[in-house]
């Protein structure tokens, strides 16, 4: 006799059928049966292949189920059903903020070993980014209140946020943010990144590199991640400069990988420049912050020549577990 299967895992598994005929009415109606279910896992993943597939036709109906799991949240442990059903209405460009309002206030606490937890810090945080895609004209309230929640990943919703809104008062409320600080390094990366995107080149990365200098090593690290994932043509001379100053050996290397991620000409000529003629532990810092870009036959000749030339037996192994990392065989 074949063991029982789980009916919550048949239910999830066949709504991937749902896939099958995209935009066809047997599909809309397999996803419908699955966002009235009463199992928030199941809901989750009707909210989730709706959003992947682009059904914004299923939009009052995600509300609905959202709107049921409001009432009786510890029926959506975990807000499973209720994150996801976010995350596919802001896929879906969702402009009705009433469900993001909603969201946006909510707190969920749930039993833990030892007393109890707010489950609901990141739907805050996408019920904020919901708000943002909007455009609601209270956003920015909502937006604040976030921003200075109490957990982490609701402020580092708020942040992404302000960075999505477009507009200027964003970008002061974000070197606010930065100014006063913040204990999740996380937070502080997802708002210097957030005002890179919203100030200009020139104003956002200076502002930037006072954190290089001024700021902790949490700080500085995550403002330097922030101007190489920014790839603005003024952030190289700021990392540059703040490398050659700074003095841990962690905020080192984190300013290579920052330098390796610009993906620029220039940075990448530095990075190589240090691994053929710096110290030995700098090499290895300039070869681990361009290990994740060897891929590349033009950039791995050039590394490889390098490595060779030093005939350092450390770095050769660093350098064959680079490639092994990005599954190329050593020559």
């Amino acid at each position: 006799m074949s063991p029982r299967k789980d009916p919550v895992e048949e239910k999830r598994s066949r709504l991937n059928d749902a896939r099958v005929s995209p935009g066809s009415e047997s599909s809309l109606a397999i996803l419908r049966k699955g966002l009235s279910d009463r199992v928030s896992i199941v809901v989750a993943k009707a909210a989730e292949i709706a959003g992947e597939l682009g059904y914004a036709v299923l939009n009052s109906e995600m509300t609905a189920a959202f709107q049921r799991f409001l009432a009786e949240p510890l029926k959506d442990k975990g807000c499973l059903a209720k994150n996801a059903i976010l995350e596919s209405l802001i896929r879906l460009e969702h402009q009705d903020p009433a469900v993001f309002l909603d969201a946006v206030r909510h707190v969920q606490m749930e039993p833990v070993w030892g007393g109890s937890e707010d489950t609901a810090a990141w739907l805050r945080g996408l019920a904020a980014i919901g708000l943002a895609g909007c455009d609601h004209p209270r956003a920015l309230s909502h937006l604040v209140d976030v921003l200075a929640d109490k957990e982490k990943p609701a402020r580092i919703g708020a942040a992404r946020a302000l960075g999505a809104l477009g507009r200027p008062e964003g970008a002061l409320l974000l070197r606010l943010k930065l100014l006063l600080g913040d204990s999740e390094s996380e937070v502080l990366a997802e708002s210097f990144r957030a005002l890179l995107a919203l100030e200009r080149p020139d104003e956002g990365t200076s502002f930037v590199a006072r954190f290089l200098e001024l700021g902790d090593e949490v700080t500085a690290e995550a403002a330097a991640l922030a101007l190489g994932e920014s790839r603005k043509p003024q952030a190289l001379t700021i990392l540059k400069r703040s490398w050659e100053k700074a003095r841990g050996r962690s905020l080192r290397r984190v300013h290579l990988v920052a330098m390796a991620l610009l993906r620029t000409e220039e940075a990448t000529d530095f990075l190589v420049s240090l691994l053929a003629s710096e110290n030995a532990e700098t090499a290895r810092g300039a070869l681990s912050a361009l290990g994740p870009f060897l891929y590349g036959d033009e950039l791995r000749a050039r590394v490889g020549k390098a490595v060779s030339e030093r005939d350092d037996a450390a770095l050769l192994e660093l350098y064959e577990g680079e490639l092994r990392k990005n599954r190329i065989s050593p020559e």
